[in-house]
């Protein structure tokens, strides 16, 4: 996964390495089986649209959503689609794309959802 990650450029590259420390920790926490890290890997890079050539901010943008998508309260249901910079059906509520406010409202969520898994392992 990290060759294919790292053939496809451009945001995949964040979204497997975030993907992959939130699959290990979940394995250390007890919370899936060893074999359960490819998977939840493979599910999240299957579920991201990569953006090349993209500017730092859509890349922590991946990176937080590829680590929220791998939280445990959001499996085993499949991830949400992402695309940090393609525009939204009219019907959809927009992506999220690398504006300062995005990734300030990510990093807010992914704090949240650290917290909680905090919790859950006490």
């Amino acid at each position: 996964l990290a060759r294919e990650a790292g053939r496809a450029g451009g945001t995949m590259p964040a979204v497997f390495n975030a993907a992959n420390e939130v699959a290990v920790a979940r394995f250390v926490a007890g919370q899936i089986k060893f074999l359960q890290i490819f998977e939840t890997v493979e599910k999240t890079m299957n579920a991201h649209r990569p953006v090349s050539q993209p500017p730092l901010d859509t890349i922590l943008a991946a990176d937080a959503w590829a680590r929220m998508v791998g939280a445990p309260a959001l499996w085993p249901s499949p991830p949400a689609a992402h695309a940090p910079a393609a525009p939204a059906a009219p019907a959809e509520p927009a992506p999220r794309g690398g504006s300062a406010d995005d990734i300030a409202e990510l990093r807010r969520e992914l704090e949240a959802l650290k917290r909680t898994v905090s919790k859950q392992r006490r």
